[in-house]
């Protein structure tokens, strides 16, 4: 009986047994770990210059308006950890110990020191 096959459905369960094994279980790879274990940097940027971009948007009706969002250029991110994360909008922030979650750009960086 070499060319025996098992019913489909003992073949099935088999399969379902093992997934249930698996999903006890499972088996991180060494990229996901390594997510899992890490924090994050604070978001919170220092210094640099705040400029608006236009971005056109098509509307449903067909017509094209502009809108203007800010991003900030030259600046530099807290060095800090992220300690804690809030979804606003579907994108996660991370903040420091240091910063709120208000604090997204601080005009002024703190390690720079002044000209003179």
């Amino acid at each position: 009986m070499p060319n025996y096959k098992p019913p489909k459905e003992a073949r099935q369960r088999l399969k379902d047994r093992a997934y249930i094994e698996f999903q006890r279980e499972p088996v991180l790879n060494e990229a996901t770990r390594a997510l899992h274990h890490h924090k994050g940097q604070c978001e919170t940027i220092f210094g640099g210059a705040l400029i608006w971009l236009q971005k056109a948007v098509r509307k449903p009706n067909g017509q094209e308006t502009h809108q203007g969002f800010p991003i900030v250029i030259d600046g530099r991110r807290c060095p800090n950890q992220s300690v804690k994360s809030r979804s606003r909008d579907g994108k996660t922030s991370r903040r420091c110990v240091e910063h709120t979650f208000e604090q997204d750009w601080i005009k002024i960086d703190p390690l720079l020191e002044p000209d003179e």
